[in-house]
């Protein structure tokens, strides 16, 4: 396979993006390339591909040596949908806060792209067990699910101020692909999900909120609720 290391793959991505999500338009994007020896192997949590808004500039950092397997693909797509909604509420809502809905929605994107979907607003089909593309090996989307939440299970204990964005990232990103197996799948059953660690968490005090807001593909309104939701943890957090 062809690496993905010139305008022309990705303005071909972006296209593909646009047609997807049926819009028009989308902003001007600098796209950053770095090796894989630029990541910090310490993390627990690493990024194969990373969008930043900084000074008004939408930036989107890539693996220079990642070859355009679907996978990766669907990946950039989880960064466009940053931009994406970033460009579309950042003059409506505090982008500091948006965090939460914005991985949800793009963990949505990431999960229908890599399932091979052709548009958001097409009528999705599949079953737990059908089997998508990774990092190194096909996985059924049910085996995706259950690894993000044992990864959360394993370090959600140790929530707090420090590593707050990098672990509630990995939950909503895990919410949004749930969202779409339980909108689409229909032998998906959330019993099969222990969730116990998460409710049992610091996070935990907001699930009932979180299960009420975080449903299918959110309007304004619930966006909003979800921007007051991250206020009131990151309050309580720092208090």
């Amino acid at each position: 396979m062809q690496a993905i290391n010139n305008s022309n793959d990705l303005n071909i991505i972006i296209e593909e993006f646009k047609a997807f999500m049926g819009i028009k338009y989308m902003p001007n994007i600098d796209f950053v390339y770095r090796s894989v020896g630029d990541l910090d192997l310490n993390k627990k949590i690493n990024s194969l591909a990373q969008y930043e808004f900084e000074n008004k500039k939408h930036i989107i950092y890539l693996l220079n040596d990642f070859k355009s397997a679907n996978f990766y693909k669907s990946i950039i797509f989880h960064e466009l949908t940053h931009c994406l909604d970033t460009y579309l509420y950042q003059d409506e809502f505090e982008i500091g806060f948006l965090k939460w809905y914005k991985e949800y929605h793009a963990g949505q994107v990431e999960l229908l792209k890599s399932l091979g979907v052709k548009s958001i607003q097409d009528n999705v089909d599949f079953e737990m067990n059908t089997q998508v593309d990774t990092l190194l090996e096909f996985k059924t989307v049910r085996s995706i699910l259950q690894s993000y939440l044992e990864d959360l299970n394993s370090i959600i204990g140790e929530l707090n101020l420090n590593n707050a964005t990098e672990i509630l990232n990995m939950l909503f990103i895990y919410l949004g692909k749930k969202s779409i197996c339980s909108m689409y799948a229909a032998d998906f059953n959330e019993n099969d999900l222990d969730e116990r660690n998460l409710i049992k968490s610091s996070i935990g005090y907001l699930f009932p909120a979180i299960n009420k807001i975080f449903i299918g593909f959110m309007e304004p309104d619930a966006i909003k609720k979800s921007q007051n939701l991250a206020k009131l943890f990151y309050a309580k957090l720092i208090s």
